[in-house]
């Protein structure tokens, strides 16, 4: 019974480590095309 604990223990773990290096992904990949619309939109401005 005791194995079965540590199994989920180690299962939930390795769960919540995979969601937060999914999320920073997604921030750093969403900052990535943020920062290249906002690039763009001080092109066009500037272009004016």
């Amino acid at each position: 019974m005791a194995h079965l604990h540590a199994a989920f223990i180690a299962y939930a773990y390795c769960f919540a480590a995979f969601v937060l290096c999914a999320m920073l992904a997604w921030i750093a990949l969403d900052s990535r095309a943020q920062q290249k619309k906002l690039a763009e939109l001080e092109a066009k401005r500037a272009k004016k």
